[in-house]
């Protein structure tokens, strides 16, 4: 929606979440021992856990004792949700927003990040009890997705405009940044990776990729970072792939400059129709229903991130592009910008422009002719 420019259609997803901030207070101080707010994965209408994931039947739980292992103890979704509304900031530019907002969501978020979870003896926030999404549940410590999370959202929101957040907060944000434990990693083959976790039982509860979230949704490692293989390695040694439902694979290859990953990622997902739905876009069958609207938003994000992507002051072109397709498109950035240009035939057909994106600059990516530069 960011890319396509439907700034407007996100706005109720955020609603949703603010107007249910009460409720998440509920959940983080009578569930969690802990002061902000606790947004459930899957939480109903009403902000509370749905009643079959909380569990029925209470005999032999505590209050607070999570009876969906799959939901327990997944904290990163509201970390999501931040990273998301700061987006949507950078898009736009609406600091009415950010001060009705992101901040007033953010200020509980991050506050419960801090008094819920231990500090080390060096004072280093100590994330447990977590688990690593869906599929890492038990000796978890300090989960790739909270801790990319964490890294990905405290420097932007310190950087907000002055005055758009409470001194206090602002204070215990940059408190909270010192106190971050690194992204993990590990060693496997021979190969420096990310690791799900810093510390986790190996064992698997579902299929997703925790290992690979500082690449997507947080966009910590990208082509243009220092750990780009790092990225590289991890995500072709990932043992769960897969190019339907809400799988990111195509959008994490593209974010890396994986360009024939991202091509092949993007080629499946067309594919993927329903034999019995009249519609070829009621994606599926997949994971859990149809029409699959998961399928779909990844189908647009892979190719809108295959054919333009920011990174600091900088928007790229065709990041992970095949040279022998054709391409003509125009598609929203940060900075309230427009890049617009058309590619075809091994060539730019009409030279490449940024509209608007006041500090940002245009360039091509690796491996194409260079763009001029537009400050």
């Amino acid at each position: 929606m960011l890319a396509s420019g439907d700034f407007e259609m996100m706005l109720p997803l955020f609603r949703f979440y603010q107007d249910r901030l009460a409720s998440f207070r509920t959940i983080a101080n009578e569930y969690m021992d802990a002061e902000g707010a606790v947004i459930p994965e899957t939480s109903s209408i009403f902000g509370l856990y749905r009643p079959g994931d909380y569990g029925w039947d209470r005999t032999g739980r505590q209050k607070g004792d999570i009876r969906n292992m799959y939901v327990r103890h997944a904290w990163n979704g509201s970390l999501e949700l931040v990273s998301m509304m700061l987006d949507y900031y950078d898009y736009t530019g609406d600091t009415a927003f950010v001060r009705t907002r992101l901040v007033p969501v953010a200020t509980e978020v991050l506050r419960y990040f801090d008094t819920k979870f231990p500090k080390d003896t060096d004072g280093t926030i100590r994330i447990t009890p977590t688990q690593a999404l869906e599929t890492y549940w038990y000796d978890m410590v300090n989960d790739l997705p909270c801790v990319a999370g964490l890294h990905a959202v405290l420097p932007r929101l310190l950087a907000l405009p002055h005055g758009t957040a409470a001194l206090p907060e602002q204070a215990r944000w940059n408190r909270m940044q010192r106190q971050l434990p690194p992204m993990p990693v590990e060693i496997r083959d021979g190969q420096k990776r990310f690791a799900p976790a810093e510390q986790y039982d190996p064992k698997k509860n579902n299929t997703e990729v925790p290992e690979l979230y500082g690449v997507f949704p947080f966009d910590l490692c990208n082509f243009t970072t220092p750990d780009a293989q790092i990225g590289i390695d991890t995500y072709n040694a990932r043992t769960e792939r897969g190019f339907y439902g809400w799988r990111q694979d195509g959008q994490m290859a593209a974010l890396l400059g994986l360009t024939e990953q991202a091509a092949e990622c993007l080629a499946h997902k067309t594919e993927n129709s329903h034999p019995n739905h009249r519609f070829p876009a009621y994606w599926g069958p997949n994971f859990d229903w149809t029409p699959d609207q998961n399928h779909g938003g990844n189908l647009l994000t892979t190719l809108q991130t295959m054919v333009l992507q920011s990174h600091g002051n900088s928007v790229y072109l065709l990041p992970a592009f095949p040279k022998r397709w054709n391409v003509r498109f125009r598609l929203h950035t940060r900075g309230r910008g427009i890049a617009e240009g058309s590619y075809r035939n091994g060539k730019w057909e009409t030279e490449p422009a940024l509209k608007g994106a006041s500090g940002y600059t245009l360039k091509s990516a690796p491996g194409f002719e260079r763009a001029r530069e537009i400050e």
